[in-house]
């Protein structure tokens, strides 16, 4: 049996004004579980050349 695909939508993002930090804000439902809408924090890594999640601050189940 195949599952559908789910991706995780960002909603919003937002740069520091230096560019080494980014923040997103991103909604999941896999209409399973409880709809979440989660906080990220990024930061560049020079050497990867690529944002690096450096934490995953806040989790908000949704209730609908």
């Amino acid at each position: 049996m195949k599952l559908p695909l789910h991706v995780t939508e960002v909603t919003c993002a937002a740069f520091h004004d230096d560019g080494r930090w980014l923040a997103t804000v991103e909604y999941w439902n896999d209409g399973v579980i409880t709809p979440e809408i989660r906080l990220k924090f990024w930061m560049f890594d020079d050497q990867k050349q690529t944002y690096v999640l450096k934490d995953f601050f806040i989790r908000f189940p949704l209730i609908l």
